[in-house]
């Protein structure tokens, strides 16, 4: 920063120094403006401007100063220096579409000098106006342009964007002082009460499903307009928009499902009155009439009675579990960053921002980071006010919320589930598998055995590889423990082509064996006569492998290790990798014991594991 001011003059250096708030002091100022006066020559402008550079760097330098400045841009402005801050500080001109990032966004630098063209004459403004961006090269004076962020400002931006302690200290408003905003704030509890009967609208909707079912139209899957009309008469808000809520909700939870269901008996009694009737009429209705004896509708599942069977708490935390099902991860986040507050406090929403802002910059997601939106927090907020787990009120302009103890059993009911159960893995479709960080050691070492560790942030990542899992089943790890293992702990159902992929890689396992055998040389006559008593296997016209340890002492023979395939495609791969020639294209290799692990590992760098038979004591 320092090396971009001293490029510019002294009427840009001031014009900076607007735009950071800095008063440069009067004396220096008037002795530039006397100065100029009575001399102009070029060591008194030098000493001028050396006197407002020092003074404007050391203000600019101030942390509470950057800090000031940073809360005073723009939401945009903020988001892009965090993706800075994120991309370990600087950006390549040409990857800022990546990043959804336009150069206009940057701002306008200061003038360098007089003589600046056209465009340079702009006013400074943005990022750029305030160098908390500069322009450089990426080698010296040659390369691509490249945005970065002065190494004078980080350790202040990394302290604004994640320190949330100021935040929560400053975000306990105990009560709201003024009495007609308490009045508010009773108003607002009151709107909450009403908004937590979603149970009773939820039993109203299971009940019209339980009856008959709830018919849809057969195209769109749409509620009938005369049956909508009737549950929404019954609800605790009369609109579409709330039966929308308690049918996605239902529909989430399986509660209800689409299914087909015949017209009652009257209908069809009807329907055979005026068949009877004419026959005319029957010739002519007859198919629509079949056709029609079925019709699509909501229908109760058995979990919908397991559901009104629990308490009240308990339901209301299976329908908050609904609504998070379908949170991105700005929401979840929110939803964490909610747990950990106390309960029965009030806080101010926008340090709350502040705070779930320091948390995504923390987790360095930058997609999260670019998704964030307030809308995030006050779709979160109004989910709870819904179900009854919060309280807010207005202090003036400011909104405040309160959350309630009922929402904390969750994160309790949470850790229980997740102790017992420790789903904590997500296994994805290209084979990598996410650890969170409560994952316990056992179930990290574990997975080491079968994948790569690919990087050991505050969530882990691993790859499941052929290799690891061929080397897991040799050091006696079994194919369906692997499976069983993922399926236990992850919090997904394992993809199917993954399940597919392992049991191909398992089976390939073992399809050349090593094995030992006795080679027996002897007459052409004998090994026929040989061969209809016992399984032998011709190497050459007198010549054979026998692996019947009673004749061991019988005759003349060697002990030799022997490489079998299973396949022809394994014998070809083994060629591949030793060099040796299968002999007598029988799928048998000779091995040379002094050489037998160096074909070994040349096998395994070709992904073929040979069973290694142990030799029997005699």
């Amino acid at each position: 920063m320092e090396e971009h001011l001293k490029k510019l003059n002294t009427d840009a250096i001031l014009t900076v120094a607007s735009l950071w708030r800095i008063n440069v002091s009067a004396s220096i100022a008037d002795a530039v403006g006397g100065s100029l006066k009575r001399n102009n020559t070029r060591n008194t402008i030098k000493n001028q401007k050396r006197e407002i550079l020092a003074e404007v760097i050391r203000q600019m330098c101030d942390k509470r100063r950057i800090k000031y400045i940073l809360s005073s841009l723009s939401e945009r402005e903020q988001q892009i220096i965090g993706i800075f801050a994120l991309k370990n500080w600087s950006i390549e001109r040409a990857e800022l579409p990546l990043w959804e990032i336009s150069e206009a966004e940057l701002g306008i630098p200061p003038a360098q000098s007089a003589h600046a063209t056209h465009a340079r004459k702009e006013q400074a403004r943005g990022l750029l106006g305030l160098l908390l961006l500069v322009r450089v090269r990426k080698f010296g004076d040659a390369g691509s342009l490249v945005f970065v962020v002065p190494a004078e400002f980080r350790e202040a931006i990394t302290e604004y964007f994640s320190d949330a302690e100021a935040s929560e200290s400053e975000g306990h408003p105990e009560e709201v002082a003024n009495p007609e905003e308490e009045a508010k704030s009773e108003r607002q509890k009151k709107w909450g009460q009403e908004k937590a009967k979603i149970l009773e609208d939820i039993l109203v909707f299971l009940s019209h499903a339980n009856s008959g079912g709830i018919p849809l139209t057969p195209s769109l899957r749409k509620i009938r307009k005369d049956a909508a009309e009737r549950i929404k008469a019954e609800l605790s808000e009369k609109s579409l928009k709330r039966l929308l809520l308690i049918r996605h909700i239902c529909e989430t939870l399986h509660l209800v499902e689409e299914r087909f269901s015949a017209f009652s008996r009257r209908h069809n009694r009807h329907n055979l009155t005026s068949t009877h009737t004419s026959t005319h009429a029957c010739i002519t209705h007859a198919p629509r009439t079949r056709t029609s004896q079925h019709r699509i509708v909501l229908a109760t599942t058995k979990n919908a009675e397991e559901f009104l069977r629990k308490s009240r708490e308990e339901r209301i935390l299976d329908v908050l579990r609904a609504f998070s099902r379908n949170y991105d991860g700005v929401k979840r986040c929110v939803l964490e960053e909610l747990r950990k507050l106390r309960p029965n406090v009030w806080y101010k929403c926008s340090l709350f921002e502040r705070r779930v802002k320091s948390a995504i910059f923390r987790k360095k997601s930058i997609s999260e980071w670019l998704c964030f939106k307030k809308s995030a927090i006050s779709k979160v907020l109004t989910h709870l006010l819904i179900l009854g787990l919060a309280d807010s009120a207005y202090a003036g302009t400011e909104f405040y919320f309160r959350l309630k103890p009922a929402f904390f059993k969750d994160a309790e009911e949470a850790e229980k589930v997740k102790t017992a159960g420790e789903r904590t893995l997500i296994v994805q479709p290209n084979f990598e598998v996410v650890a969170f960080p409560e994952t316990s050691h056992e179930v990290l070492f574990r997975l080491s055995k079968f994948s790569v560790l690919l990087r050991a942030e505050i969530t882990k990542v691993f790859k499941i590889t052929r290799e690891k899992v061929l080397c897991a089943i040799e050091g006696g790890m079994q194919a369906d423990e692997i499976l069983r293992f993922l399926r236990e702990h992850a919090r997904n159902e394992v993809p199917q082509n993954v399940i597919f992929t392992l049991k191909s890689w398992c089976d390939s396992f073992g399809k050349a064996v090593i094995k030992r055998c006795i080679l027996l040389k002897t007459s052409p006559e004998f090994l026929e006569l040989l061969g209809r008593t016992l399984e032998v296997v011709k190497i050459a016209e007198d010549c054979a492998l026998i692996g019947k340890e009673e004749f061991f002492n019988a005759f003349k023979m060697q002990e030799v290790l022997v490489l079998e395939a299973k396949d022809d495609v394994t014998a070809v791969e083994i060629e591949k990798a030793t060099g040796i020639n299968a002999i007598n294209n029988n799928k048998i290799f000779l091995l040379n014991e002094e050489e037998a692990d160096i074909c070994v590992n040349a096998l395994k760098k070709h992904g073929i594991f040979p069973v290694i038979e142990k030799e029997k004591e005699h």
